[in-house]
């Protein structure tokens, strides 16, 4: 006769496990302080009318560069420094850079250090597109 051997299931009691994370909620709730941030009391000026907005102002100036590093507007061909006497009135302005297809990308940052030494500082570059 043979006797079989039954195994047990090693089972896993969750009281223990319950116990540490109750002792844990109530650890971080008793040591956690709740009170509502302070704010500052501010007396704001009240505008009585708005200012009007001119197109000119938000209009950038759009230049693209080519494969010789000359700089493309609406208004013709320049170089960096003929572009800003041009344009002097929009030195405070944005301007957005954009590049021929198949410019080389010193060329297109030396365009753009160019600029920047001339006093434009809101300089963005725009994705390359063919002219």
């Amino acid at each position: 006769m043979e006797l079989g051997y039954r195994a047990r299931k090693a089972s896993i009691s969750l009281t223990p496990l319950i116990d540490v994370v109750f002792i844990l909620l109530l650890f971080f709730m008793l040591s956690s302080r709740f009170q509502l941030d302070q704010g500052i009391a501010l007396k704001l000026p009240a505008q009585n009318r708005t200012a009007p907005v001119n197109n000119d102002d938000i209009k950038p100036l759009r230049v693209q560069v080519d494969r010789f590093g000359l700089l493309h507007t609406e208004d013709g061909t320049f170089s960096a420094e003929q572009l800003v006497f041009e344009f002097p009135e929009r030195s405070h302005k944005s301007v957005i850079v954009a590049a021929e297809s198949g410019v080389n990308t010193q060329r297109l940052l030396t365009a753009m250090e160019e600029l920047q030494a001339q006093g434009l500082q809101n300089i963005k570059l725009e994705r390359p597109h063919a002219r």
